[in-house]
């Protein structure tokens, strides 16, 4: 796993599989759905799975600034970090 700063956070990412990329926002109770995804659909597609703010391997920061404009800036930050023009968003 890898973590970027970003904001005084660090969300946490794994980077799964080669192809067309796509992020997958998770937490710490929903870490089944890397084992749930098929490996062999990685040959054909590149899963970037976002651990975000709050719960998890990331920084932890009180609840209410865990919010879909702060999760939306973990991923961007972590899309620019791989050098990724355009990813798609799954979940």
């Amino acid at each position: 796993m890898q973590f970027i700063e970003t904001g005084g956070v660090r969300p946490g990412c794994e980077v799964e599989g080669t192809g067309v990329s796509f992020v997958i926002p998770v937490s710490s109770s929903q870490q089944t759905i890397r084992l749930t995804l098929s490996p062999p659909i990685r040959e054909y597609i590149q899963l970037i799975f976002v651990h975000h703010r709050g719960p998890g391997p990331s920084s932890r920061v009180p609840f209410p600034e865990i919010t879909l404009a702060a999760i939306a800036d973990d991923i961007d930050a972590v899309r620019e970090h791989l050098g990724l023009e355009r990813v798609g968003l799954l979940g």
